[in-house]
């Protein structure tokens, strides 16, 4: 949020800063897009490259200036993916496109990228829940009239079977499964207010959650504080 990138390693925490490279101290999110080669993105719309313990940055000529980008992402095909507050943002081969509501989205506040086995991207948004996009059209939704409890996602994984993990604000977590499906479980009988903000998968019964009321395991069904 204001301190820029801590690489911790076995010999060292090294912090990059606008001094040592980076773009802004205002990171986000970084992302490992192949071995050894993040992709960081700042709240103030930069996208920054880690490699070989080198920072700089990548370039992008769209207008993403306090777009906060919260995601990104690589397909089999070489395109990048950004999810800014702007929209969705495609760099292929030097070329930009912004996808927004214009191109059927129904919000342009996105927070995750998730990519499958089919090459469909799940896009979740802080207010209008999950949609399935091929590159070119929306697909499929997930909202209220579906099966998620809240259009504010927070976290969303993939795991080996296909199943989508599913963090939200006040909403607990769904699991959308690879059928279409939607189950939603709760933490407490009343989960308003409780954020989980990530989600590590396991195995298919198992995920751990880190949320605004601590650390939690979900077992089959059931969470562990």
């Amino acid at each position: 949020g204001r301190d820029g990138l801590l690489q911790i390693k076995k010999t060292a925490i090294i912090n990059f800063t606008p001094k040592k490279g980076l773009s802004t101290d205002k990171v986000n999110i970084a992302v490992e897009i192949v071995k050894n080669h993040f992709m960081i993105g700042s709240d103030l719309g930069t996208i920054d490259i880690l490699a070989n313990d080198e920072i700089g940055p990548f370039p992008i000529t769209t207008d993403l200036k306090k777009a906060g980008i919260r995601d990104i992402s690589k397909d089999a095909n070489g395109n990048y993916w950004a999810a800014s507050y702007r929209g969705l943002l495609k760099i292929s081969n030097g070329d930009e496109k912004l996808f927004t509501e214009k191109d059927g989205f129904p919000a342009t506040d996105l927070r995750r990228i998730i990519i499958d086995d089919n090459g469909i991207i799940w896009l979740g948004s802080r207010s209008g829940g999950i949609w399935l996009f091929d590159g070119k059209k929306v697909t499929k939704q997930y909202n209220l009239e579906n099966g998620l409890e809240s259009l504010f996602i927070m976290a969303m994984e993939q795991g080996d079977n296909g199943d989508i993990y599913v963090g939200t604000h006040s909403g607990g977590m769904s699991i959308i499964y690879k059928d279409g499906n939607v189950e939603t479980y709760h933490i407490t009988e009343d989960d308003l207010g409780i954020i989980i903000f990530n989600i590590e998968i396991e195995s298919p019964q198992i995920a751990w959650l880190a949320t605004s009321k601590g650390i939690y395991k979900f077992d089959n069904g059931r969470f562990q504080s």
